[in-house]
């Protein structure tokens, strides 16, 4: 098989113990990976593996979470200086009425 232990076991990268345990085609240590054989394209070696993928995938969320909330605590802060504004305004017209003794 030829790519008999050149990548590392699901177990190791999820930190659980593997099933077939010496029988495992894939390699439980760094140390016991081999590299792959030369007829074997390189561009082979260059795709993310599984958790790469996962980890580019929730950063990607995570960035879109982080510009979602920036964007909803911008509109919060402009919903609360236009209700400042609206009390500040309601507070002149109230100070004006008694002014006129219309309170």
């Amino acid at each position: 098989m030829y790519n008999y232990k050149t990548k590392l076991c699901r177990s190791v990268t999820h930190d659980y113990v593997c099933r077939w345990g010496d029988n495992c085609t894939f390699a439980h240590s760094i140390e016991e990976c081999r590299p792959l054989p030369k007829w074997i394209p390189s561009i082979w070696n260059d795709f993310p593996s599984e958790r790469e993928q996962q980890l580019a995938e929730v950063t990607a969320e995570l960035e879109k979470a982080r510009e979602a909330a920036q964007e909803r605590d911008m509109y919060i802060a402009k919903l609360e200086q236009k209700v400042t504004a609206y009390i500040k305004r309601d507070q002149e017209l109230q100070h004006f009425l008694q002014s006129l003794h219309y309170v």
